[in-house]
């Protein structure tokens, strides 16, 4: 990893699982960024005495304290791959196999979907804001912590980013962007557009009583004077949206007294659980969320009259 690239993951949140995703740098940085499966299992074999050591209040191979979350198979190699850095490069392929091992029945379009999650753009769907006059777009990526350019730090295997685009003229004012000036941006030089990621919603796939299920445990925004109104409540409707449309079958939701975030740190639990709370427990409800036995929303895709995203497609960057 370059010395640019080390300075800049040093100055962004960590995220989780931080003490195993060292040791996956360290390895990669011997194998090569470029992995097959062969490239995979050499990986797995310099981390593996490493990984119940690593991250003892959350170990990602014991989750003791967040059951809920699918126990990766400490055997197989592919388990590792949510935590591989972004800068490496690999195929839909082998995301598949991760998901196989988390479920074999999983469903085909889910499947097709997922595995191609990985630096996608222009998923379908958009937000017009008057205020701002700026479109807002969906980008789907994978894999836990950040690359250069994220300003917000993964700590789930995917996810949903809504995105910011403004335009502005050559003399600086804000205008409200048309599809024909996103088309023709190289050609338009009066135009100049600037994208910028606002939300993420990070989840994992989890194989739940046989259902096929979107757990989400992470809604931030890069900022805490957001630049939409109500953006946390569109990212979980967005990923509600997104769930349905790719066949998943539930949408599950961390409340914020069970938030991942308090295993690492229990010291900000006074500090910002009222926070949480506004932000998940608070648009799960207006979203019409159930709360389950053990406290967690959910959401019965099946039996939701949610409207699905009309003609989702998923493009190439």
């Amino acid at each position: 990893m370059s010395e640019t690239k080390k300075k800049q993951r040093e100055n962004a949140c960590e995220g989780r699982f931080l003490e195993l995703r060292k040791s996956l740098e360290e390895a990669i940085d011997l194998t090569g960024y470029e992995l097959d499966s062969n490239i995979l299992n050499e990986i797995h074999e310099l981390v593996r005495s490493e990984a119940y050591k690593a991250d003892i209040r959350d170990n990602y191979y014991l989750p003791t304290k967040d059951d809920s979350r699918p126990l990766p198979d400490f055997y197989n190699p592919v388990s590792l791959l949510p935590l591989i850095p972004r800068e490496a490069e690999f195929n839909s392929d082998l995301i598949k196999q991760y998901l196989i091992s988390i479920n074999p029945h999983i469903h085909p379009t889910s499947l097709e979907f997922l595995s191609n999650f990985r630096n996608r753009d222009y998923l379908k769907g958009k937000f017009q804001n008057d205020k701002y006059k700026s479109d807002f777009f969906i980008k789907t990526n994978f894999g836990i912590g950040s690359s250069d350019l994220d300003k917000i730090t993964s700590d789930s295997p995917f996810n949903i980013e809504l995105w910011k685009r403004t335009g502005r003229t050559a003399s600086g004012e804000e205008i409200k962007l048309e599809d024909k000036d996103i088309d023709n941006a190289e050609k338009n030089k009066d135009i100049k557009i600037m994208q910028e990621n606002i939300l993420t919603v990070g989840f994992w796939y989890a194989n739940i009583n046989n259902s096929n299920v979107m757990l989400v445990d992470q809604i931030q925004t890069v900022r805490a004077d957001s630049v939409v109104k109500d953006i946390y409540f569109k990212g979980l409707d967005v990923a509600c949206d997104i769930a349905k449309t790719i066949k998943l079958d539930e949408v599950r939701v961390f409340p914020a007294e069970k938030h991942p975030m308090f295993l690492l740190h229990p010291e900000r639990w006074g500090r910002i659980v009222a926070d949480l709370k506004n932000i998940y427990d608070a648009n799960c409800q207006r979203l019409n969320f159930r709360l389950d036995s053990n406290g967690f929303y959910y959401k019965n895709l099946h039996e939701d009259p949610m409207v699905e995203l009309k003609n989702t497609k998923l493009h190439s960057n």
